[in-house]
């Protein structure tokens, strides 16, 4: 008896094709060539969950965050929390609109309580610059101090120059225990030293940019 393989006709079909009929021993199966894709990059920094850039945490981080603290992890809060995260030195009105975005139709008073109760368990840190209405933002127990554009208000971190917290001593400290300072810079950011470079004293806005 002739063995089928010795009639099986001379291959000239493509590489994978012929391993498939190698493999089920049907000559002439031409089955389709897979190409694989090249694998997807990976960026560095960017949570897949939120699809934001840097040190922004997920709906779960935020949850463990407050209930580290004792906090419960109510809805509002989550999204308070991640709006801070989100939007450094941003002021009630804009994480009202991050909130909303996210949760839909919430009450100014419901983000209030939330950053009354995030800033009280030391999740974020409440600033007032001169001149400027009330900050939140992510960044704590660090006492770092602030820079501020006298003619936007655009507002950034800046650490302490050197030593430890507070980072400064003073000359009389009148018999109080200083644990904390808080330094505000004041200057032009790079866009209006640009757009006004005579503008050196400009007055600052009512209603700062972050």
């Amino acid at each position: 008896m002739t063995d089928a393989r010795q009639q099986r006709p001379a291959w000239r079909g493509s590489e994978p094709s012929r391993q498939a009929d190698e493999l089920t021993g049907l000559p002439g199966l031409n089955l389709p060539q897979i190409v694989s894709e090249p694998p997807i990059p990976i960026q560095l920094g960017v949570i897949p969950e939120s699809g934001m850039v840097g040190n922004v945490p997920t709906t779960l981080e935020c949850e463990e965050m407050l209930r580290e603290t004792g906090l419960r992890a109510t809805r509002p809060r989550v999204a308070v929390l991640n709006a801070v995260h989100e939007h450094p030195h941003a002021d009630t009105g804009l994480i009202i609109g991050a909130v909303r975005d996210d949760l839909g139709d919430v009450s100014p008073q419901a983000v209030y309580d939330g950053l009354r109760a995030l800033s009280d368990a030391g999740l974020v840190r409440h600033i007032q610059p001169p001149g400027s209405v009330a900050r939140y933002e992510s960044r704590v127990g660090d006492n770092h101090h602030h820079i501020v554009c006298r003619t936007c208000g655009a507002i950034a971190d800046v650490d302490c120059a050197v030593g430890e917290a507070p980072c400064m001593t003073v000359s009389d400290d009148h018999g109080f225990t200083i644990d904390e300072t808080e330094v505000v810079h004041r200057g032009l950011c790079p866009e209006c030293a640009e757009s006004n470079p005579s503008d050196q004293t400009a007055v600052p806005r009512k209603d700062p940019l972050v």
